[in-house]
């Protein structure tokens, strides 16, 4: 990925009004010189999560690869929470975090019957319910490569045990 300080729009979405998920680029209020990494949670219109990255912790260098891990509290049930972690760097082994979120709740099922899984901008509804962005919200950078790795792990985080252990008491 090759960035400017003002590139913006969407990298990867599924869904829209009714539910799904978006990762993109905007520019952030705080800095205009440097965009801010957004993970955008829709859960079918009742729950809207934005995870979005910190502006004092954005590489000094533009990024040339970013991240984001949606990690489920409880992969074996449906609609379980998860923690999103955002990260960019230079490559794979120089990663750091600039942003880290909690979803409540999660779809329980299917994402989107209605609404395309996209790359590089959005078509139908756009994912975001306030302030929402201009459509198509296309890519304004170069997007060279899109990696999405699905991860079987029995792994939860560390803020997801904690928020078990208090639910279940």
């Amino acid at each position: 990925m090759e960035l400017d300080g003002d590139d913006d729009g969407m990298l990867v979405t599924e869904g829209g009004r009714f539910g799904g998920f978006g990762l993109f680029l905007q520019q952030d209020p705080d800095n205009t010189s440097q965009p801010q990494l957004v993970y955008h949670y829709n859960r079918v219109g009742l729950d809207q999560y934005s995870i979005a990255s910190e502006s004092d912790l954005w590489p000094s260098q533009s990024p040339k690869i970013l991240k984001a891990v949606y990690q489920s509290c409880d992969p074996s049930t449906p609609g379980a929470a998860a923690i999103v972690t955002l990260s960019a760097g230079a490559d794979e082994d120089n990663l750091e975090q600039i942003g880290a979120g909690k979803v409540d709740e999660s779809i329980p099922y299917r994402m989107t019957q209605d609404e395309n899984f996209v790359v590089g901008f959005d078509t139908g509804t756009p994912i975001v319910q306030e302030d929402p962005y201009d459509m198509p919200f296309e890519f304004t950078g170069n997007l060279k490569k899109l990696t999405i790795t699905l991860d079987d792990s029995s792994s939860i985080p560390t803020e997801c045990l904690v928020s078990i252990l208090l639910e279940r008491r």
